[in-house]
């Protein structure tokens, strides 16, 4: 039975939960390219790389975008007719200076559902915060998905931050409760 406390039953929850299905993070490997390709043959990147490339060369300009960053992950989730795990997303992190911080970038795959991003997001945070402290940068009207990972506490939220992007947006700051 819930405790009679006001609230307590709806605003404590435990991240376990989310990890049910098991959604998992791994470094990015060389058969993950068909996957990357796929995503970009239905627009993800497109701001980024030419339209069209073919393959050898989409695989040297996104060798190139991965090279670029210290740390790189594959988010893998449950596929939605339970017929295994397949990449949902990848995620590029700098790492800041004193080695402790990262600041990772997501880019999710046009076919992940967004419960596949929930869980798999919480899977990233669950296992990149036991070695690093995460600082995690949203536009300022893009907060809600972020906002509920506050209700599993796996994040907090730190300060707004005016025209971060330099482009008149501004930003949202997050920062991960470990290691």
């Amino acid at each position: 039975m819930p405790s009679q406390k006001s609230g307590s039953a709806t605003t404590s929850r435990n991240s376990d939960t989310l990890l049910k299905r098991k959604p998992r993070v791994r470094p990015l490997s060389d058969p993950d390219m068909r996957y990357l390709y796929a995503a970009y043959r239905f627009g993800l990147w497109s701001e980024i790389f030419d339209a069209d490339l073919p393959t050898a060369a989409f695989t040297e300009k996104a060798l190139d975008l991965v090279g670029s960053v210290a740390l790189d992950w594959v988010v893998e989730a449950q596929r939605e007719d339970g017929a295994g795990v397949r990449p949902v997303g990848l995620i590029l992190a700098h790492l800041l200076p004193d080695g402790r911080r990262i600041e990772p970038h997501i880019d999710w795959f046009p076919w992940a559902t967004p419960r596949n991003k929930f869980e798999g997001i919480a899977a990233f945070i669950h296992d990149a915060s036991r070695t690093y402290k995460l600082q995690i940068y949203i536009e300022a009207d893009k907060t809600a998905f972020w906002d509920r990972l506050l209700k599993y506490r796996m994040l907090c939220k730190g300060c707004k931050i005016r025209d971060h992007y330099s482009r008149g947006e501004d930003a949202m700051f997050y920062y991960s409760v470990g290691p």
